[in-house]
């Protein structure tokens, strides 16, 4: 089932540079088409029909510059959010763990109802006989003891929410905030490979330097290296190496690349959203 909705989160999205250079116009087309890749999959990589997709008179040249917020699918033709992909897999992953779940309760309760007690000698049930034995010495026991007259609180009692639900809860272990901004620099590196000892790395760097200068640098390092020419890109540094050996730090000049004329590459807008 596919979910009707996904999680916007508002922080994310104003601060992100892209849609802050966007204008207003642009930002709207924007909206439609993440809209529309949500729903759909993906969205058509042709300007025009892109275009034609939004609607309210936008046009070919209005689309060009929107669908750079988009990457290519595998798909021939079409283009696909990031972020939207992640905030897919993230709900796929949900709703199995949900399923999964709901699967093993389930087999639980039906072991527990197919159970039979066995009857004594005599023919009485023994859970019977137990169940009343444990009520007579409780009831003893409640006329013995003092009253109190404070009310104590029912127990609430969560109800799972729906396979599909579009907000699914923490699954997992609450991460901490500086794990959060370890994340979000890990969204803007431009290699992704052997997460668990780059994530140790990237803490280090945050708590050397700081949260705020570690993004600054790392998203002008992904600019620099989206600009390379293609063959070139294979040799960017597993995240491990480059934040272990401190290359945030590098000179930002000798992250550029020239083009096979020798022209210096132009910068291009990169950001998490």
């Amino acid at each position: 089932m596919k979910s009707p909705a996904f999680q916007f989160y508002p922080a994310d999205y104003t601060s992100s540079q892209r849609v802050r250079l966007l204008t207003l116009e642009e930002e709207g087309a924007y909206i439609n088409l993440l809209c529309s890749c949500w729903l759909h999959g993906s969205i058509p990589a042709d300007p025009a029909m892109a275009a034609r997709l939004v609607g309210k008179g936008c046009s070919a040249t209005l689309a060009t510059t929107v669908l750079t917020m988009f990457t290519p699918s595998s798909q021939a033709g079409r283009l696909v959010h990031e972020r939207l992909e992640r905030e897919r897999l993230k709900q796929s992953d949900w709703r199995e763990k949900s399923a999964s779940g709901g699967r093993k309760s389930a087999e639980l309760r039906k072991g527990a109802s197919t159970t039979v007690q066995p009857p004594l000698a005599n023919g009485i049930n023994q859970k019977a006989t137990l169940q009343s034995s444990v009520s007579s010495l409780q009831s003893s026991s409640t006329s013995l003891a003092p009253t109190h007259t404070a009310s104590v609180p029912a127990a609430v009692v969560a109800e799972a929410p729906a396979a599909d639900c579009p907000f699914p809860p923490e699954v997992a272990r609450k991460q901490s905030a500086r794990e959060l901004e370890a994340e979000s620099v890990w969204a803007l590196y431009p290699k992704k490979k052997g997460k668990k000892d780059a994530m140790r790395e990237i803490l280090e760097a945050i708590r050397t330097v700081g949260i705020e200068r570690i993004r600054e640098r790392v998203q002008a390092y992904a600019v620099a290296v989206s600009r390379w020419p293609e063959d070139e890109r294979k040799y960017v540094p597993d995240p491990v190496r480059w934040f272990k050996r401190g290359n945030y730090d590098d000179d930002p000049e000798t992250w550029q690349r020239k083009s096979a004329n020798g022209v210096p590459q132009l910068e291009a807008r990169f950001d998490i959203f």
